[in-house]
């Protein structure tokens, strides 16, 4: 992507494989399509960088913690890390319906005063 995506959707993720395809994938097969997902491994034991390693969607920015820092650093550090205008939380065992994305862009659409 050369421009910045109006949205950045966050995962954070601690050994959460089993569940993290689905919360990826709910994601990517979304309405609204300028998004960046910014997946934060958190010194995930389990695979899920093998996982994530399978997905060849340029939307995804993948980091790698070597040691667990915890949910709050990871949010921090998306924060900073964001190019989106807005900022979406997913959790790794979580997954979305498919207009998600663009009923949130929606709503800031029709209310400026949200942002």
């Amino acid at each position: 992507m050369t421009n910045s995506p109006i949205i950045t959707v966050s995962i954070a993720t601690f050994n959460a494989q089993k569940f993290l395809a689905k919360a990826i994938d709910s994601i990517l097969q979304q309405s609204f399509s300028d998004f960046e997902l910014l997946i934060i491994d958190d010194g995930s034991e389990d695979g899920t960088e093998e996982l994530i390693a399978t997905y060849q969607d340029s939307r995804i920015v993948y980091i790698k913690h070597d040691q667990n820092q915890g949910l709050m650093k990871c949010r921090q550090e998306a924060i900073e890390l964001a190019r989106g205008k807005i900022i979406v939380w997913q959790d790794a065992d979580d997954w979305s319906a498919p207009n998600r994305l663009e009923r949130i862009f929606m709503a800031f659409e029709e209310n400026p005063k949200l942002t």
